[in-house]
């Protein structure tokens, strides 16, 4: 069955949309990196969890590269589970910040990994 001259639109205009969005995600996630392998904190306090994360990344990206830029923002991936260690992302202002540190990745503990944020 052939589909109408105005179906047929409407798919490419629905196609193209979905292209456009993907292409603006991967733009926005070329800015970040994650790291797996730092230890969950133990603390109760979120805030204290979350504060110690921020040194970790801190520490390991000065590692790898002395004169990087601080992260414009760090989380965990993903539900707090006492028992389980999340991933964590790390988000920077330019792409080039996060392609230095994964090309110079191989510095690390080998404890510690670098990605890409990818999907």
């Amino acid at each position: 069955m052939l589909s109408s001259p105005a179906t047929q639109t409407n798919q490419l205009f629905v196609n193209e949309q979905i292209i456009r969005r993907e292409v603006q995600e991967r733009k926005k996630r070329e800015n970040n990196i994650i790291i797996v392998g730092i230890s969950e904190q133990n603390f109760t306090s979120t805030e204290e969890r979350i504060l110690k994360d921020e040194v970790e990344v801190l520490n390991i990206t000065s590692i790898i590269e002395k004169d990087i830029p601080k992260p414009n923002k760090i989380f965990r991936i993903g539900k707090y589970n006492p028992g389980k260690q999340r991933r964590v992302k790390v988000c920077f202002d330019k792409p080039e910040t996060a392609k230095v540190l994964n090309i110079f990745s191989d510095r690390l503990n080998k404890n510690e990994i670098l990605h890409e944020d990818k999907r």
